[in-house]
């Protein structure tokens, strides 16, 4: 009885750790959201019907169905996490998931959430020889929550990271509102590369967006957050 249920939870790992793989192998290439496609539902209501059929059946297929519901649940998650964005979400908006895609000049506000930096290159890298001639421009994160339009303002989620020499006045809590370039981010393109999209999918990223910091005007600093429009 014992090694029966060592077998069935070492079955049941495995099913579900093959589920994630097969939801993230799923997902398109060139890492782009498309808003048709949301397969996490019908998944998850494979492993909702398998766990009903479960109850009707004999022991034997019992078992192949219930793994066959995690299986199913393990790719919902997967694709759920890392294909599909929430209906305001950013990237469904604006095309610029898709790093074939030209940058969108596009005017955003929300809120900095960490402070501008320049990213320290890596001793000894081809980086560091590189910022001696053109000097890392410094970049913040901006949890944008408005999508300004010539006919309205469109509410949205989601994050980009934006750069911006000049900025150094920005803080962490301040309402702005930004005018740029937005660029998606690229997916791996070498074997054993950092997947950036993969992350910037579970972060809620949308892109990075390009500027100047006289394009930045501060709506609200930290500190006045109950000024905000």
């Amino acid at each position: 009885m014992r090694q029966d249920a060592r077998r069935d939870a070492w079955l049941t790992a495995g099913a579900l750790a093959l589920g994630v793989l097969l939801g993230r192998w799923s997902l398109d290439p060139l890492g782009s959201v498309t808003p048709g496609l949301a397969w996490s539902p019908v998944l998850f209501a494979l492993a909702g019907l398998c766990a009903g059929l479960v109850l009707l059946v004999p022991p034997t297929p019992a078992r192949a169905l219930a793994l066959i519901g995690v299986l199913a649940s393990g790719a919902g998650l997967a694709h759920a996490r890392l294909g599909e964005a929430p209906r305001d979400h950013l990237s469904r908006l604006v095309a610029a998931s898709d790093p074939a895609e030209p940058a969108t000049l596009v005017r955003l506000r929300g809120t900095v959430l960490d402070a501008p930096r320049a990213r320290r290159a890596t001793p000894g890298t081809l980086d560091e020889r590189l910022t001696r001639f053109r000097p890392a421009t410094p970049a913040f994160t901006l949890d944008a929550d408005t999508l300004v339009r010539a006919d309205a303002a469109v509410r949205i989620s989601g994050s980009v990271r934006v750069y911006a020499s000049g900025a150094d006045d920005l803080r962490a809590g301040d309402r702005v509102e930004v005018l740029g370039l937005l660029s998606g981010i690229r997916p791996a393109m070498n074997p054993g590369a950092p997947d950036a999209l993969a992350w910037a999918r579970q972060a809620g990223r949308a892109g990075t967006l390009r500027t100047r910091a006289q394009t930045i005007e501060i709506l609200a600093e930290e500190g006045d957050r109950l000024l905000h429009p």
